[in-house]
């Protein structure tokens, strides 16, 4: 289950789920939560999925991940990637 679907209760289903990854697609993601609050029009939840390349603290190993896995996600890496365009 997709995390934005479970605070319906007091969002009213305002939420969206987005590449974390994706800079353009986050940012329009969270200019239309805040069109939304400056409307009045309540709280947007926007759940940025992406991909954790370091472990929980510094030092902090991925040995439980693949090696295949693990190359994808930093392929995929937005840092490089929006460091590149300016």
């Amino acid at each position: 289950m997709r995390e934005h679907r479970r605070p319906r209760g007091f969002l009213r289903d305002a939420g969206v789920t987005v590449d974390g990854n994706d800079a353009t697609e986050t940012y329009v993601a969270v200019c239309a939560a805040a069109d939304r609050a400056r409307e009045g029009r309540g709280p947007t939840l926007v759940e940025c999925n992406t991909f954790r390349l370091m472990g929980h603290y510094f030092g902090g190993g991925r040995s439980t991940c693949p090696p295949d896995v693990m190359a994808a996600a930093v392929a995929a890496d937005p840092v490089p990637a929006s460091a590149s365009s300016c």
